[in-house]
């Protein structure tokens, strides 16, 4: 609780640094959505040269592999969210249809609900793996997600609970892992989507973390 008084205090301080600091906060607009698209992508094994990314963001050069149209689908999101998050209320239609932009540059369609297991594993040298996570199995994954977007409506309509507490929202996303691929980069979008209707601007200037070389890596 004391943590989420903090933001509250911060988020009082952000209308200072608005008025005071306008052009400053504009650069970090620019540079948070270049950043957050490259290192939200890289988590997930996805990189491009920096000149690329440059060229993508600014939409001078098309996609050419599949790193290339995965950054593209997720610049295409962003712009979506930063522009119309006023417009985009919660709903499994929206989240869908974010998925479904992400890939729409890529041969692989989105939008659909998984239609195999996706157990989130950990793959270790000498090809030992380890199962980190059992998901939702796919059968059920269409009643979870309906029961988890009902829930999370009724809470927020309600104001059962303080709007920062969307972590939880976030959390259940992933437990449910919905999609074949592409959920971390969904998860990090919708956070940023749910920042902004409980009125969190702080999301457009800053960036995703960045995945460390050498960690196991996850199947996302």
């Amino acid at each position: 609780m004391r943590s989420v008084g903090r933001l509250r205090e911060y988020r009082g301080r952000e209308q200072l640094y608005t008025q005071q600091a306008r052009q400053a906060l504009d650069t970090l607009k620019e540079v948070a959505v270049v950043r957050s698209t490259e290192a939200s992508n890289r988590i997930e094994g996805g990189e491009a040269a920096p000149e690329r990314i440059k060229k993508l963001m600014d939409e001078s050069a098309a996609p050419e592999t599949r790193s290339e149209q995965a950054i593209a689908g997720y610049r295409d999101v962003l712009n979506t969210i930063h522009t119309r998050h006023e417009d985009i209320e919660l709903s499994t239609g929206v989240v869908r249809q974010l998925h479904r932009d992400l890939f729409k540059y890529t041969s692989r369609r989105g939008g659909d609900w998984k239609s195999a297991g996706n157990d989130i594993i950990e793959r270790h040298p000498g090809g030992r793996e380890v199962v980190r996570f059992e998901t939702v199995s796919p059968h059920r994954t269409p009643e979870y997600m309906k029961t988890l977007h009902d829930r999370f409506d009724r809470a927020w309509t309600e104001k059962e609970i303080d709007p920062l507490l969307i972590a939880a929202y976030v959390l259940d996303f992933l437990c449910i892992h919905p999609f074949r691929d592409g959920n971390g980069r969904t998860a990090r979008l919708l956070t940023l989507l749910l920042l902004y209707r409980a009125d969190y601007r702080v999301g457009q200037y800053i960036q995703s973390g960045k995945a460390r070389r050498g960690q196991p890596r996850k199947l996302l």
